[in-house]
Order: structure tokens, then sequence, then C-alpha cells
């Protein structure tokens, strides 16, 4: 049975998996077009993967 330490606990990862993904839709929407299009496809959720595919992409131009 959860305790309400537990529920607490939840929203907390919720909430800050919300924001991370929140970073990444900003970061990736600055992004120009032709960097941003080869990143859609991976539906990447984590900022510090985000940065560093974009920074590969950004390489092979």
């Amino acid at each position: 049975m959860s305790t309400e330490g537990d529920v607490r606990q939840i929203d907390k990862i919720d909430s800050r998996r919300l924001i991370i993904e929140e970073k990444c839709n900003r970061f990736q929407s600055d992004l120009k077009d032709d960097i941003r299009q080869p990143l859609i496809p991976f539906e990447i959720e984590d900022y510090s993967i985000l940065v560093e595919r974009d920074r590969r992409v950004e390489i092979d131009f």
C-alpha cells in the first residue's frame, strides 16, 4: 500500500520529468530545421543526450 511519502516522491519524479521534457522541447524548437529534422525520429527526452546528438549533427554539416 502506498504511503503519502511515496505519492509525494512519485509526484516529485513526474515534475522533474516534465521539466526535462519541456527543456528538451524548447531546445529542439530553437534548432535550425536542417539540424532538428534528423533528431525528430529519435524522440529524445533526455536533455544531455539531445545536446550531444545535436552536436554530432552539426559536426556533419
